[in-house]
């Protein structure tokens, strides 16, 4: 309702927190508190914002210059605009000047996914991570133990990474939804990533699968 508040993550937390669904490896539900949590965790143990700890630890040393966090940073690339049915008639609406805007959304969102970034440097930077270059192997070992899910396609999930059989080609990525969609995978069979950003508030994640595949087989061609 405020669209210019900045939420913390702690009052996001305590203000939406619900009672548990299940105990804990009981079941699966994807949930994007405990991404707000490892924010929190970020903050205490570097003792600077998440999002500044982000950029100095990964974003500035890969140089991926694309990448903004808002609503905490200005946009350093000129933005797709995001198309949304605001007046619910069916008709798509340029709804760029009040998303792009809204820091309450982006704030609340925080360390779960409120990030602008290019294809190119989104697939570089799945590209790095899944490679094994940042992480230790015991921790790459961590990330990868996954469990099974309701997802589409036979998805599994690790700690904050998707699993999954693409054209018969095992990757490791990751989908995102908040009026755009993304889904980025990397190919460890091929060494390659695809990234692959929509602006169609439409459409979500899932649907640009068949993008990607397509990508993949042109690439395999």
């Amino acid at each position: 309702a405020d669209q210019d508040s900045v939420w913390q993550l702690a009052d996001v937390i305590t203000t939406f927190i619900e009672p548990a669904l299940f105990a804990p490896g009981a079941a699966f539900s994807y949930s994007n508190t405990n991404y707000m949590l490892l924010g929190l965790i970020i903050e205490t143990v570097s003792g600077m914002p998440y999002h500044e700890d982000i950029r100095e630890r990964f974003l500035g040393p890969l140089a991926l210059t694309s990448f903004n966090i808002p609503p905490y940073e200005p946009y350093t690339e000129p933005v797709a605009h995001v198309w949304l049915d605001t007046t619910g008639d069916g008709v798509p609406d340029d709804a760029h000047d009040f998303f792009s805007n809204w820091d309450s959304w982006f704030s609340s969102a925080g360390p779960a996914g409120s990030y602008f970034s290019t294809p190119a440097d989104v697939a570089n930077w799945m590209h790095i991570l899944m490679r094994g270059d940042l992480l230790s192997p015991a921790m790459m070992t961590s990330m990868k133990s996954t469990v099974t899910t309701p997802f589409p396609g036979g998805t599994k999930y690790g700690l904050g990474i998707m699993e999954r059989n693409i054209l018969n080609q095992k990757a490791w990525g990751h989908g995102g939804d908040a009026g755009y969609s993304a889904s980025v995978w990397y190919f460890p069979g091929k060494d390659i990533s695809i990234a692959v950003l929509n602006n169609d508030g439409a459409k979500n994640s899932w649907t640009l699968i068949p993008t990607v595949s397509a990508l993949l087989k042109s690439y395999e061609v």
